[in-house]
């Protein structure tokens, strides 16, 4: 990421990068910490959505590059450099009974309670297509563009979730337990697939 943000940046000292808030908690500090630090005349717009809002920014030519996760199925116009992979896990309170479980099944959970992030997250696609290859519809009773919402509604205990392992930090008080047929999702770099910024 810093050698493309370096290649931008010869050319220019403002980049624009979205970043999804379940990475962002973790990159978005690098960016305004030690990077900011390292590189003090560019000026770094960080801009926090789902995937699927950053694609449009970027076709829109409003982003410059998403950091963001994505499916194998992505779309063909853009560049993907892949960084790794996330984890998605079923996440719920320390008191549900499902806490103490090694893993989930699909069929565990399906009439469980769940918060999600909203249909501008590859992650929420994910899951609702996992769950229809199962033959279960997920019983969602909220969608949040809002991870600290999602992740807040877990803790009061009103509804689990999916997230990516990541997106669970050690004082949020959230398990995360992982699916026993893994759910996975590409993380990396997209750029617009053209001519160099």
């Amino acid at each position: 990421m810093e050698h493309e943000i370096n290649d931008m940046t010869h050319r220019r000292n403002h980049i624009r990068v979205a970043v999804p808030p379940q990475i962002g908690i973790h990159i978005t500090p690098l960016l305004l910490g030690k990077f900011r630090e390292k590189y003090p005349e560019i000026v770094v717009e960080i801009i926090e959505t789902g995937s699927i809002i950053s694609l449009r920014m970027l076709k829109d030519e409003k982003l410059d590059l998403a950091l963001m996760n994505y499916t194998e199925d992505c779309d063909g116009s853009f560049i993907y450099r892949k960084l790794g992979v996330a984890e998605c896990c079923f996440c719920t309170y320390k008191s549900s009974p499902f806490a103490q479980r090694p893993f989930i099944t699909i069929e565990d959970i399906k009439d469980e309670a769940l918060v999600m992030l909203d249909s501008t997250f590859n992650l929420t696609h994910l899951v609702h297509q996992v769950f229809r290859k199962q033959g279960f519809k997920p019983n969602v009773i909220h969608y949040s563009p809002y991870l600290h919402t999602v992740r807040n509604l877990v803790r009061q205990k009103i509804a689990s979730s999916f997230l990516t392992r990541h997106a669970i930090l050690p004082d949020d008080d959230i398990i995360s337990i992982p699916v026993k047929e893994p759910l996975h999702l590409e993380a990396g770099l997209v750029l617009q697939n053209g001519p160099p910024l």
